[in-house]
């Protein structure tokens, strides 16, 4: 069983990913490919997969890899766009999958660098794309502002631990 964390950056999928590692989940957080077939290539040896690529293509992987579970890390609107104008300011490192995670950025939020209107948008986008997918699959919505503990206690839930 495959399980992608479709949260956008900045929603606690980091700390997500770590605690799967720790999980005993073979894990992995963030990556750049440049095709949606990569994409999937990529995804087959891992339990626990999330972040940019997973959060635009989650649709496509849960038909790709059917039977999938998703968790969907999510964070109070201020919060997350005080976070993302810091994160986002910059642009993504400088390097030959350069051009991929900009593509990425444009695809999640409609521009390259922090655009607070265009974040604001994509934000609700993608909280409603996930609403509608969560009606025929197997989503759990993890909210960064819960406790530590709690967050653990619907993980194990969900993931039947």
């Amino acid at each position: 069983m495959k399980i992608f964390g479709i949260g956008l950056s900045r929603t606690g999928s980091l700390s997500l990913c770590h605690y799967m590692k720790e999980s005993g989940y073979n894990s992995v957080h963030y990556f750049v490919k440049e095709t949606l077939q990569e994409i999937i290539e990529f995804c087959k040896p891992y339990d626990f997969i999330n972040d940019a690529p997973v959060s635009i293509y989650f649709e496509e992987l849960s038909q790709a890899f059917p039977g999938s579970k998703f968790i969907n890390t999510t964070r109070n609107l201020n919060s997350w766009l005080k976070s993302c104008s810091c994160h986002f300011t910059r642009g993504p490192k400088q390097g030959r999958k350069l051009q991929a995670a900009l593509k990425y950025r444009k695809r999640l939020y409609g521009c390259e660098r922090y655009d607070k209107t265009k974040f604001i948008k994509a934000f609700y986008r993608h909280k409603r794309k996930v609403s509608e997918f969560s009606k025929n699959n197997d989503v759990l919505t993890l909210p960064l502002e819960l406790t530590a503990q709690r967050k653990i206690d619907l993980l194990k839930a969900f993931l039947g631990n």
